[in-house]
């Protein structure tokens, strides 16, 4: 028997490959195998794929989706590619435009695919809400307002049905997160190179008047030549909410809380500085500084300044407790590039530099040799380990960053298959309207992608509980002493 295979159709509906591509692939594949080398026509699908996936017409990604039913891989003018993974929003994939005719784009001769493209998704849904869709477009048009090379650049926006997207440039490496994951820990001059390329991003940022709020290592992304860019507007705010209210809308409780109430602390708890954890409200350069500077801590020493205990401990200890001496875990660090990372971690304000181009200029003497050795880093990272099998896997609360998340590494369909369990939500419809495997993830503070708790002073009150308790026991137990004296 010589006809096409059941999932023939669902690949041409798909169009993921040319149509011409397609039906030559078709005609090999049917010269050298028919339906009656099989035991079932679901056999005869897999051994279509399998054809194609050795052709690199298709990879593991689309194929996992089509073998699901699912044969809708377009956004707007985008073609979704493959999954990157999923952040606290909905989900990331990689997509190409319409101008690029193959489906997998030429490399130049530094990796570079330039009609590669990430697009971050946001599903409309009861979960999120309508507040939810206006902060993501709202974080689009904040997005618009920078231009900067260590800055990634948001290229395109859209609505198609229920979905939100925004097409951002793709950075080919890995994050500092997950260099740092892979590396253990970084050399100084590395590190330093980084840190000094994200302060002028960040510089950037703070000249427009915005602070960025949530720097931490897997907002930091590189690509395989060498660049590194900051990432992940999401959580940035005007130092002057009143100056941008055209930008803000009505909606600046999302900064400064609820009208007549607190301030919310929002940021990622390993990062986050005691002055914005006491005031919430009043948003200056010094948060992004120290948290830089906790971010500088990660790269050399491979894990955060303070890496034990729930968030309220950990905002318990960057209110009161010391970081170690960088030194004691990169002894090969200069030692102006190790003071200058507990400066930027300094408790008072006043003691860490007073701008991102401090920074800069102070690192300038430590970074010669960065890029190229980053690219190294990069392309030793990045070599090629065993395909992904695109299985269901159990649900892992796991944190990103030693945090409570950022970036899962989980692909796209198997956070789907591992939340299943916790969420209803019928295929059906979300096919219809949704590019393939994105549903609604449940609501999940373990997964979210910022720490975000309303009001903070009972933040406060629960990190400082245990040491107002201590102190009373002591002071009751010196009044005992002198009272039976």
């Amino acid at each position: 028997m010589n006809s096409p295979p059941p999932v023939y159709e669902m690949i041409r509906k798909s169009r993921l490959i040319p149509e011409g591509d397609l039906q030559t692939a078709l005609a090999e594949f049917l010269s050298a195998d028919s339906i009656e080398n099989h035991s079932s026509s679901e056999e005869f699908d897999s051994a279509f794929l399998t054809f194609l996936e050795k052709d690199a017409l298709l990879n593991r990604w689309q194929i996992s989706q089509l073998k699901r039913g699912r044969s809708r891989f377009r956004l707007g003018n985008y073609r979704v590619i493959d999954s990157l993974g999923s952040g606290g929003y909905g989900y990331v994939f990689l997509a190409r435009t319409d101008n690029d005719p193959a489906n997998f784009s030429v490399a130049d001769s530094d990796g570079q695919r330039p009609y590669d493209r990430a697009v971050k998704t946001l599903i409309h849904s009861e979960r999120h809400g309508r507040r939810a869709v206006e902060r993501f477009r709202r974080e689009n048009e904040i997005n618009r307002l920078f231009l900067h090379p260590n800055l990634v650049r948001l290229l395109d926006s859209g609505e198609d049905g229920r979905v939100d997207y925004a097409v951002y440039e793709y950075m080919d490496g890995k994050s500092a997160f997950q260099l740092v994951a892979k590396k253990e820990r970084l050399p100084g001059h590395v590190a330093s190179y980084i840190i000094s390329e994200t302060a002028r991003g960040l510089f950037h940022l703070h000249q427009y008047g915005f602070i960025h709020r949530d720097i931490k290592p897997g907002n930091i992304l590189f690509s395989r030549r060498g660049e590194v860019k900051l990432g992940d507007l999401g959580l940035a705010v005007p130092m002057d909410t009143e100056k941008f209210r055209p930008l803000l809308g009505a909606n600046l409780d999302d900064y400064r809380g609820e009208p007549g109430g607190p301030a919310r602390v929002a940021g990622t708890s390993d990062y986050l500085s005691p002055d914005q954890i006491r005031s919430p409200g009043t948003p200056n350069v010094l948060w992004d500084i120290y948290s830089l500077g906790c971010t500088f801590f990660f790269l050399v020493a491979g894990f955060v300044p303070f890496p034990s205990g729930t968030s309220h401990q950990k905002l318990h200890a960057h209110l009161l407790s010391e970081a170690p001496d960088p030194k004691m875990y990169s002894p090969e660090l200069p030692w102006d590039v190790a003071r200058l990372i507990s400066a930027m971690m300094d408790k008072d304000p006043a003691g860490r530099p007073a701008t991102a181009e401090e920074i800069i200029r102070a690192l300038a003497p430590f970074t010669a040799g960065g890029r190229d050795d980053l690219k190294r880093l990069l392309k030793e990272s990045l070599a090629p380990g065993p395909k992904p099998h695109y299985e269901p896997v159990p649900a892992v609360h796991g944190a990103d960053d030693g945090s409570e998340s950022v970036l899962l590494e989980a692909l796209s369909s198997e956070i789907t298959e591992s939340l299943s369990s916790r969420i209803a939500v019928d295929e059906m419809t979300a096919d219809e309207i949704l590019p393939p495997v994105i549903t609604d993830p449940a609501a999940d503070n373990a997964e979210s992608g910022s720490f975000d708790e309303e009001p903070s002073e009972s933040d406060l009150s629960s990190a400082l509980g245990p040491l107002l308790w201590f102190i009373a026991a002591l002071l009751l137990a010196l009044f005992a002493v002198l009272l039976f004296r």
